[in-house]
């Protein structure tokens, strides 16, 4: 192959025959390929399923496993948290699983259930994901096939005996909302809260055996389910209502019983439901229904965030926090639930920053989390640092993180011993603080309405107030100029904010630029020039040179609200907002700077840092690891860095056989000239085999 290869390059060589093809103005979205290597510290569990000794949680975007074979073993009073075994990152958001046959089967809204192989459960992976025609939300697997809820497209029956390619061997049309299965019957949850009762023993041939209206307009069904003959609903405002269903084709009414609470999901056992609460407060509500015509309350157990799941085993309830983790509630005595252990997992990620092997992140109800990113394809989480306050921002300096805390101010934790980090000083700032920058002594806080505020952090042990300006607007990011003289601040409404700080005590203002519409979220600086976020236009390149007068020397705008900028050689990273992700910018030339790749992320990005090659992402439901490769030379379009032979290969036949344009034709401009022609032929093969250039395109 190389020999065939080398031959055509020396017969073209000699007959030179290629016409040049001018691609100066193709597009150049290609130069740098962002590809995700890890993710760690996903937040906002949004519901469990327990099988056996492991508890399936579900993440927002992600499946985490978590071994509770102490919990199942039945070791009441010596029942430790839950302990991590592996996690599995899937697309978009993720809504109820059930677990059967060494498989996960979870809804996935638009983009129908994610089948994830659990089999081996260190090592979940996405197996496959069926497309169904509704957005899927609850799947149950009972009598050996999967029952799936798509709301206005109804219920489907899916064979899964093939669980990687599951087939539809039935449905019916009318809209399904949430489900429960027993038997030759689906408990069917349809449009105006009212239960259909399915027959589906024939799944080619479904119908309705009865049906019974269950709440009206003014109220919200919020989950159901099926036990002993009755089902159990949810119903805000009017709480636990039972109706009968013991003879399908006459369910009647039994109770209602409203301890007082807004309940979200249940599970039935025996003589008790559990029913997850979250007003006014949050909770787990134990119910007694011995006696199924007069329930009442046994015992109550409060939660510190707000419940979205639960499931009951080896008297225990296992109850997902979106904002703390799993909760796991000892209910052996119903009448005084007890929490027995606790999976902590963050719940908003705002901020990253990178220190040696170690990158930090905040979480805003957490406070300091610690991963150890020596394997950045494997991030782990291997220490934590709670805070008073609601963490925005961070930096690292040395051995300190210093945690930009909301309305708690400046905190400063010691990671010297990165799985220990410890809350060693602290300074109350007068606003909300959002971001934080160091140089030297000094940290400059961006707080929120109260602007920029300047502390001295000689001691970190005893941080004290140097200076402060009250910015017009309210401060979002701060960065500091190289030399430390000049601190320039995102100051949302306001625009940018140019601040003298070479004397920290008596900071004052030296420059402005306000031209653009929309709120200026983030700022970084190199050189002469000032990068800025900015919700409307994405990024503004400001020249500094004089910073009493800046000046819009060039912007980009790749589409959406942008929040953060990091910059690395010559480009500027943007982080995105919801369902977007990271844009890379070229600003080498910043009269015209130009798209250069983009990364598309299902979750809320926030801000970003590169290093060694990477991008670390706090994209609000968890820290997102991209690596970094130029595109340069990938002719063949395959997003492989590394130029091989079929590169080659797929150039020549485009230039003299009549193959198929390059993917990247800027890519193919191996020569940087800004015309393809034989010239990037002859530069391709001298760097290949002559140890030429590198390719350097323009």
């Amino acid at each position: 192959m190389y020999l065939k290869s080398l031959l055509i390059i020396f017969v073209v060589g000699v007959c030179s025959v290629a016409q040049g093809v001018d691609i100066s103005d193709r597009n150049r979205e290609t130069e740098i390929t962002l590809r995700e290597v890890g993710s760690e510290l996903w937040a906002s569990m949004t519901g469990v399923v327990v099988e056996g000794e492991l508890a399936y949680c579900n993440m927002r975007y992600g499946l985490l496993i978590l071994d509770i074979k102490s919990v199942v073993d039945g070791a009441r009073s010596t029942v430790p948290s839950p302990t991590y075994v592996s996690k599995a990152r899937l697309p978009g958001p993720t809504f109820d699983a059930a677990v059967s046959g060494g498989y996960a089967y979870i809804g996935n809204g638009e983009e129908g259930i994610l089948i994830v192989n659990v089999s081996e459960p260190t090592a979940p992976f996405l197996e496959s994901s069926f497309q169904t025609p509704g957005y899927a939300r609850t799947p149950v697997i009972a009598n050996g096939l999967a029952y799936v809820a798509v709301g206005d497209s109804g219920l489907l029956i899916l064979d899964i005996t093939h669980p990687a390619q599951p087939e539809i061997i039935g449905g019916f049309c009318c809209g399904v909302y949430d489900l429960a299965v027993q038997g030759d019957y689906a408990y069917a949850l349809s449009y105006g809260y009212q239960l259909l009762i399915l027959n589906v023993a024939d799944p080619d041939s479904i119908f309705v055996e009865s049906s019974y209206q269950v709440a009206d307009s003014t109220q919200e069904v919020t989950d159901m389910t099926f036990a002993d003959g009755r089902v159990y609903f949810s119903v805000i405002p009017d709480g636990l209502e039972i109706i009968d269903v013991s003879d399908p084709a006459e369910p009647f009414w039994v109770t209602a019983y409203n301890p007082g609470y807004y309940f979200s999901e249940l599970a039935v056992v025996g003589d008790f439901v559990f029913m997850d609460f979250f007003e006014p407060t949050y909770g787990l509500a134990v119910i007694n229904i011995a006696d199924p015509e007069a329930p009442y309350l046994e015992g109550i157990h409060y939660t510190q965030g707000t419940p979205r799941g639960l499931q009951v085993a080896a008297g225990h309830v296992f109850l997902a926090d979106s904002e703390y983790g799993l909760d796991v509630v000892d209910v052996s005595m119903p009448s005084q639930p007890t929490l027995a252990g606790r999976y902590d997992a963050p719940n908003c990620v705002r901020d990253v920053a990178i220190t040696d092997n170690y990158l930090c992140a905040v979480d805003t109800y957490r406070g300091l989390y610690v991963v150890d990113v020596s394997e950045p394809g494997q991030p782990r989480w291997i220490g934590t640092c709670s805070t008073p306050g609601d963490a925005w921002g961070l930096t690292a300096a040395g051995s300190y993180a210093f945690v930009a805390d909301g309305y708690a101010g400046l905190q400063i934790i010691d990671i010297a011993n990165p799985s220990d980090p410890i809350l060693v000083g602290s300074y109350d700032t007068p606003g909300r603080a959002r971001s934080v920058a160091v140089r030297g002594d000094y940290a400059y806080v961006a707080d929120g309405s109260a602007g920029l505020q300047i502390v001295n952090i000689a001691d970190p042990c005893s941080p004290a107030p140097a200076g402060s300006y009250d910015t017009p607007g309210r401060s979002w990011d701060v960065a500091v100029s190289e030399g430390g003289d000049y601190a320039f601040v995102a100051d949302w409404n306001a625009g940018l904010r140019i601040v003298n700080v070479s004397d920290p005590e008596n900071p004052y203002p030296v420059g402005s630029f306000d031209d653009w519409p929309g709120e200026t979220f983030g700022v970084a600086v190199a050189g002469n020039y000032c990068f800025i976020a900015n919700c409307t236009r994405a990024l503004g390149i400001l020249d500094i040179s004089d910073v009493s007068s800046p000046w819009l020397a060039g912007s980009a705008d790749p589409g959406g609200f942008t929040r953060g900028v990091a910059l690395a050689d010559e480009y500027a990273y943007l982080a995105g907002s919801f369902y977007r992700g990271i844009d890379v910018i070229n600003v080498a030339d910043v009269s015209n700077p130009y798209p250069a790749g983009s990364h598309y992320l299902w979750g809320d990005t926030w801000d970003m840092v590169v290093a060694g090659g990477y991008v670390y992402v706090s994209d609000y439901y968890g820290v997102i690891v991209l690596s970094i490769a130029n595109t340069c030379g990938d002719i063949n379009g395959d997003g492989d860095p590394v130029i091989g032979i079929d590169d080659l290969v797929y150039l020549v036949d485009y230039m003299f056989t009549g193959g198929s344009e390059p993917p990247n034709m800027w890519a193919a401009n191996v020569d940087g000239q800004g015309e393809l022609d034989i010239s990037d032929l002859v530069y391709l093969v001298d760097y290949m085999f002559n140890e030429g250039h590198e390719p350097v395109c323009p």
